[in-house]
């Protein structure tokens, strides 16, 4: 996308969503060059991971060039830039997008991935563990009908335990990891592991995790 940046705007975000959630080992390139080609943010991050970056006076003003580049052609992404002005990012000025109660996010492919400043009320009381389903579904606010960046049961520090049966496993020497695929709605999620645990673990084995 060419983004036009005036001498208002202060500073940019970047960051993008893999279609589905709990795609945790999936990775994309964010990249932000300015007028002269000057690449300010060049960044591999996962899905859901921010870059952000502060425009200084030398950076010029004019047609900006953001791009984002996937690491699996056969994988969905969505793809969110973000300007802010002034000051803060309090308040930030979303661009493209009409006012509304909820804060869309500008997709680079015509979507939009939207957060719910109203969002529905965690449950009174969690599961004990979660499948690949519902640790997809904590990202959808059922008030609104629309998935979110946050997960809805859950705040930073909590410790989530994971129970599902393992699909598929494969050990990639050449990475020195070992892939875990999970079936949700028809499609593999494959989570990444350090070394080879095909030992350990094989298809059809109930593996339980704690994500932290």
């Amino acid at each position: 996308m060419r983004p036009q940046v005036s001498s208002r705007v202060t500073s940019f975000e970047m960051h993008a969503h893999r279609a589905n959630p709990v795609d945790f080992g999936a990775n994309i390139v964010l990249a932000l060059s300015t007028t002269s080609g000057k690449r300010v943010i060049n960044k591999t991050v996962g899905t859901n991971q921010y870059v952000s970056y502060t425009r200084s006076s030398s950076d010029g003003t004019g047609t900006w060039d953001a791009r984002f580049t996937e690491d699996d052609s056969g994988k969905n992404w969505q793809c969110y830039y973000r300007q802010y002005y002034g000051n803060g990012r309090s308040l930030p000025t979303i661009i493209d997008v009409p006012n509304t109660n909820l804060i869309d996010y500008l997709a680079n492919d015509g979507t939009t991935f939207r957060y719910n400043a109203n969002p529905d009320q965690p449950r009174t009381t969690k599961a004990p563990t979660l499948d690949i389903k519902q640790l997809n579904n904590q990202f959808y606010d059922e008030k609104s009908g629309i998935s979110v960046d946050y997960l809805r049961d859950y705040n930073t520090g909590d410790d989530i335990i994971f129970e599902d049966i393992i699909d598929k496993i494969q050990f990639n020497p050449n990475e020195n990891n070992t892939s875990l695929f999970f079936l949700l709605d028809n499609e593999y999620i494959e989570w990444k592991f350090n070394g080879n645990i095909t030992n350990k673990y094989k298809k059809e084995d109930r593996i339980n995790l704690i994500l932290k």
